[in-house]
């Protein structure tokens, strides 16, 4: 059966379009699954300094004689929880960025500091303003998304850039604290939220998760439950919202856990919402519904049940995104506490779709009008996506008509 809907375009509430705009010529391994064809991507490259995005550990690693052979290379693992930096670029790096350097191969210091390395990521190459309004009208626009929340603030040229452009009603920008004590009061007043991250991701395999993975651990924790109430604390006076970077079901527990007793000593606390949350437990979830704790989980994400079925045991792959129970058993509102992003991997309303509609497992769907509340622009002001739905073949295509 063929189905057909006429939808606005995406509201992407957790994504990066600074960093996607600085690498928007980075070559980008998230379909290049042959090995082959990575190493020769690599070596061909002519640029001072190459940056690889998509780099999946499910299809290959490079050895240490591999690096070495490369150009000057940052790697990037697909869930940007990972890194390989090659000895020549450690090299050309060192003297300006003598830390991440020294601790890019240490697993807890990279999550302990990753918005850190992410800066330090987006800051490898400057991002002229041009390229952020080639990356929202020309890569974004094409692929059906609008709008794109910022979750990494990397400086404060960024602020004038979306304003010169006039773009600021197409995001929202989040930071961290380094960020925001950087920050004039005039500056720090377009700041729509803090951003923190309590663990690590599956792909690096740095989720907190209760269930081990395949390979034995269970991921880690960037905070004792003890420091991440202090660390909150002492950053509600900036009364701003929080985004708090939570995948396994042990760190949204945390968040969770940690922002109910601080609602019980500060009942103005600020309004907190868990980024990805892809495990979060029935018992955390109903918690969290009656704290008035927001979701922002994203739908490409319930693929990683197949995609990382390596690292994942069954009990994991079926618990990833349980947006049946959020929905019908917890209360959670699309569109209201229920707020879905792509975190880029990868933008785009068809690839959302098509996970969202049919996943592989009936506790990851969500009905088309869920997928819109949560998921799109309000009304079809600036275009609007074209949708036909297979039924039977189970696929999704979409024509992104821009106003």
């Amino acid at each position: 059966m063929i189905e057909q809907y006429q939808i606005p375009l995406l509201k992407d509430h957790h994504t990066h379009p600074s960093i996607s705009a600085a690498f928007s010529g980075a070559i980008k391994l998230r379909n290049v699954p042959e090995k082959a064809d990575a190493l020769a991507l690599i070596r061909n490259s002519k640029e001072e300094m190459t940056v690889v995005l998509g780099w999946n550990t499910s299809y290959y690693q490079f050895s240490d004689e591999e690096l070495e052979s490369f150009p000057p290379v940052v790697i990037c693992n697909t869930s940007l929880h990972g890194f390989l930096i090659n000895p020549s670029a450690k090299a050309m790096l060192s003297n300006k960025h003598p830390d991440v350097i020294a601790n890019i191969d240490d697993e807890e210091w990279v999550e302990a500091n990753i918005y850190t390395i992410l800066k330090f990521l987006t800051n490898l190459r400057p991002l002229e303003t041009a390229r952020l309004k080639a990356f929202y009208d020309d890569e974004l626009l094409p692929l059906g998304v609008w709008y794109a929340e910022d979750m990494l603030l990397p400086n404060r040229e960024l602020i004038a850039q979306f304003n010169e452009l006039g773009y600021r009603d197409r995001t929202r920008l989040w930071a961290d604290e380094d960020v925001l004590t950087s920050l004039t009061e005039e500056d720090r007043q377009q700041i729509d939220g803090i951003k923190l991250f309590t663990d690590g991701a599956l792909g690096a395999r740095t989720a907190a998760v209760s269930i081990p993975f395949l390979s034995g651990e269970t991921g880690l924790l960037n905070y004792s439950d003890e420091h991440l109430r202090d660390k909150m604390a002492q950053l509600r006076h900036y009364n701003l919202p929080f985004a708090i970077h939570a995948i396994g079901d042990r760190a949204t527990a945390q968040v969770v856990n940690t922002t109910h007793s601080l609602r019980q000593e500060f009942p103005d606390f600020p309004p907190v919402r868990i980024e990805h949350c892809q495990f979060i437990s029935r018992e955390t979830a109903t918690l969290a519904k009656s704290l008035d704790i927001a979701l922002c989980p994203q739908p490409n994400f319930s693929s990683d049940s197949g995609v990382y079925t390596d690292r994942l045991p069954p009990e994991l792959c079926r618990a990833n995104n349980p947006f049946r129970m959020l929905i019908d058993e917890i209360g959670y509102v699309p569109g209201e506490d229920l707020l879905f992003g792509s975190d880029g991997m990868p933008h785009g309303a068809e690839y959302a779709l098509q996970q969202s509609l049919f996943p592989l497992y009936d506790e990851q769907r969500l009905t088309m009008d869920e997928f819109i509340q949560g998921y799109c622009m309000p009304d079809m002001t600036h275009g609007s996506l074209n949708v036909t739905v297979n039924t039977q073949e189970k696929t999704v295509k979409v024509e992104v008509c821009p106003a």
